[in-house]
């Protein structure tokens, strides 16, 4: 578990102040272009250079999700446009349902996530309270999970990746909530593209695969995605294969040096 502090408006004096106190990230707005509560580039880069990870949400209002599908797609690529144009499109955007629903409000909400998921299908987080997180987490639409303890009643859903604390703290000069995290990226490596890129260029260059499209050189992600995979299984398939060829070749191996020690030494050899 790590600290982290999340805030909307106002710039720390000094990040030492930060780091000096053990908070390890950062979760910070995005919204609409021009407002003055979003996450900025040189905060990012002020951030990563402290060694501080950037949380991003995006929220233009507190009753967003219940736009339902168009709005959140549309929401998700304005922040994934955001994201981009300030660096960290390489970690998770969670999108905020700030405020409590009704159960009844749940399916809309779900249907916003759904857009959300159109554009961002690999990893999308969502922010609320218990109930909100518990739907969305049952119902697959996130893949991320940052619960509040507003609006929670007591309960904490185990599977969430941060919580936020209920009150405010001052941190060199700016307003925050206080948060703990939880394997932040859970089990999605925001890196793994280019991972499996390189990946793909080893399994390449070692032949015998050919993508799904028929294509050496695959047009996106997916081909790389199919190619890797393809590749592992066809060198699972044929482990038990390999295996037993590595026997056979380590004892027909083994029995020539038998063969040779006999002929030079008649003495039976010790087999320890």
């Amino acid at each position: 578990m790590i600290k982290g502090l999340d805030f909307g408006w106002g710039r720390f004096k000094n990040i030492n102040d930060v780091t000096n106190q053990g908070f390890k990230f950062i979760c910070r707005y995005l919204s609409w272009e021009g407002n003055d509560k979003n996450l900025t580039l040189d905060e990012t880069r002020v951030y990563r250079g402290a060694g501080l990870q950037v949380v991003p949400v995006f929220e233009t209002g507190e009753t967003r999700a219940l736009g339902g599908f168009n709005q959140g797609r549309q929401d998700a690529q304005a922040a994934l446009d955001q994201a981009r144009r300030r660096e960290v499109d390489n970690e998770v955007i969670y999108f905020a349902v700030d405020f409590e629903p009704l159960p009844s409000q749940y399916p809309i909400i779900g249907s916003y996530f759904d857009g959300v998921a159109q554009i961002l299908p690999k990893a999308r987080g969502g922010y609320g309270g218990f109930g909100t997180i518990k739907y969305l987490l049952d119902t697959k639409r996130i893949t991320h999970a940052w619960q509040t303890k507003a609006w929670s009643h007591g309960s904490t859903d185990s599977r969430i990746n941060i919580l936020q604390e209920i009150g405010y703290v001052y941190v060199s000069g700016v307003k925050c909530d206080v948060n703990y995290g939880y394997n932040l990226n859970g089990d999605v490596d925001m890196d793994i593209d280019k991972r499996v890129t390189e990946l793909h260029q080893v399994v390449m260059e070692i032949g015998g695969i050919v993508s799904h499209d028929g294509l050496n050189t695959p047009t996106n992600g997916k081909d790389l995605w199919a190619d890797t995979a393809a590749w592992v299984k066809h060198m699972l398939d044929e482990l038990p294969t390999i295996v037993s060829a590595a026997v056979d070749e380590a004892v027909k191996t083994h029995l020539v040096h038998v063969k040779v020690d006999v002929e030079t030494d008649p003495t039976p050899p010790v087999i320890n």
